[in-house]
């Protein structure tokens, strides 16, 4: 699952920049704060940049229904509920939390994002409490430590998109928690982390190319063709199911994960009905998903040469 999540998120986001990569071979118990810009395609990007294996906790009300909660478990998510998504869930949080410590204690690598809520922005929102009070229950762990992720992108509302996640200095918990009590301890580390996660949020800057070419175009063309019938009629759905909200990135990722490998397969059956071989088949059908990445870098760097343009 995780391969092919990786696989898929970097068809998706054609040029993920990493920073900092020294910091990922940290070992021991290690708590990640992040910025949370784009829903849990966030959560992705972190794990597929970051080289250990990674726990999550995100925002409860994305765990509703049965299949998101089965497929976000699959994912090692785990919730967090927020008193506006209903008193009665509150309560299980004690369960997450429970399981943040184990996942510390037995020197895991856990990923929390510490605004509490999601905002396509790259301005860092107010920082809640959760993220201070898990690093407070676990400061005494040896080797434990905190290094802040800021993550960025280019866009939020397409795909093709470049990102980068750029992971911070180191934070010993020793540092922000000096105080006797809990609410000035948690102040502290906010305080602390606040302006180095700031710095963090790098948005990704694209170098210029000449994609102006009539062999380049008619391959654009012909990657549009290939694959219109399904990501038109995708997009447009999801945009409308998620119209106002900050979700159409992430849940268009995930439709694609699942239905554009059955688009695929679909060809190959055709192709099979029409007579064709079962190789030249299969080397057809790879045709769609390679236009595919092709058509989505190209128009990337096209975004960024109209932007250079227009500036």
């Amino acid at each position: 699952m995780k391969f092919w999540v990786r696989l898929t998120l970097y068809w998706f986001i054609p040029k993920i920049i990493v920073r900092n990569t020294e910091r990922q071979a940290i070992p021991g118990p290690v708590l990640l704060v992040a910025n949370h810009p784009n829903s849990f395609l966030d959560a992705l990007l972190i794990a597929v940049a970051y080289k250990r294996p990674l726990h999550f906790l995100a925002r409860g009300d994305v765990f509703n229904r049965p299949w998101h909660r089965a497929l976000l478990r699959l994912l090692n998510m785990y919730p967090v509920y927020r008193i506006r998504e209903g008193r009665q869930h509150v309560h299980l949080n004690r369960t997450t939390f429970q399981f943040s410590n184990e996942v510390l204690q037995r020197g895991g690598a856990l990923l929390i994002f510490i605004e509490g809520i999601c905002l396509n922005t790259h301005e860092l929102q107010p920082f809640k409490k959760g993220a201070a009070r898990i690093a407070l229950e676990a400061r005494h762990l040896p080797g434990f430590q905190i290094i802040p992720v800021g993550v960025a992108y280019s866009d939020f509302n397409r795909i093709g998109k470049a990102a980068t996640v750029c992971f911070g200095t180191p934070i010993s918990p020793a540092s922000p928690f000096v105080h006797l009590h809990e609410q000035a301890n948690i102040n502290s580390f906010n305080e602390m982390v606040f302006p180095q996660l700031k710095q963090l949020i790098q948005p990704p800057e694209e170098q210029v190319s000449d994609i102006s070419s009539g062999k380049i175009q008619a391959a654009l063309t012909i990657a549009r063709i290939l694959n219109y019938p399904l990501y038109y009629p995708v997009s447009r759905k999801i945009a409308s199911l998620t119209n106002g909200t900050v979700f159409y990135d992430s849940i268009l990722f995930a439709a694609l994960l699942f239905i554009y490998p059955l688009y695929c397969l679909l060809i190959v059956g055709v192709l099979n009905f029409l007579g064709i071989g079962p190789l030249i088949s299969f080397l057809l059908m790879l045709l769609f998903p390679l236009s595919a990445l092709y058509s989505l870098s190209t128009r990337m760097q096209l975004n960024c040469k109209e932007q250079a343009v227009s500036s």
